[in-house]
């Protein structure tokens, strides 16, 4: 068994969806990459050799550009699950309509995959962390200052991009204060849209 300082095997395949490049991927993904141990992941974790942030539970997840920068330093081939790809977009809102909307404006911009409420959301981004999270803020259940707050208290997810997209004028500070990047009044999907576009560029 290859200890943390064998050099890595050539990647082989990681079982992830093709359609967009994760942003984070666990540690036996990585391990699958670089034809390594998971123990070697988490040594060159600690060792500072990849960077990673730290779920809820503890648990490792590995940043892909700096595991797609430790492939290429080492001569070997990047998968090509780990290339650029269309980007992933969720939108969590439990207005169909506005789902729907939401998804033919976004679609351009990457995939987009919707959500009819704040707990499906929070499992579809712990399983998969999007590049965009496009979300409501008034949700029966868990509305859109409890995803915030669980998001922005996970250090997995403390830098994700988010979007609020509320009816109401005065929910703009409130999601911002709550952690949101952005905020935008619901009304025009052009606009929504444009601002997805401003926070996918960052």
């Amino acid at each position: 068994m290859p200890d943390d300082h064998s050099p890595p095997k050539p990647p082989q395949a990681l079982s992830m969806s093709e359609a967009q490049k994760p942003e984070l991927i666990s540690t036996g993904d990585a391990a699958r990459a670089c034809g390594v141990s998971t123990q070697t992941i988490v040594n060159w974790i600690r060792q500072g050799r990849l960077r990673a942030a730290t779920t809820g539970g503890g648990r490792f997840r590995v940043h892909v550009d700096s595991l797609v920068d430790f492939l290429k330093v080492s001569g070997f081939e990047v998968p090509s699950e780990l290339r650029p790809g269309p980007r992933l977009i969720y939108v969590v809102d439990d207005d169909p309509a506005w789902l729907a909307a939401a998804k033919r404006h976004l679609a351009p911009l990457g995939v987009v995959e919707t959500f009819p409420d704040g707990y499906k959301g929070l499992v579809a981004i712990a399983a998969r962390p999007p590049s965009l999270v496009v979300l409501d803020m008034k949700m029966p259940g868990l509305d859109g200052a409890g995803v915030l707050t669980a998001l922005r208290n996970d250090e997995a997810t403390r830098s994700l991009r988010i979007l609020v997209a509320t009816s109401f004028e005065e929910e703009t500070a409130l999601a911002r204060r709550y952690g949101a990047t952005a905020a935008v009044v619901k009304g025009s999907a052009g606009k929504l849209k444009e601002a997805a576009e401003k926070l996918l560029a960052e």
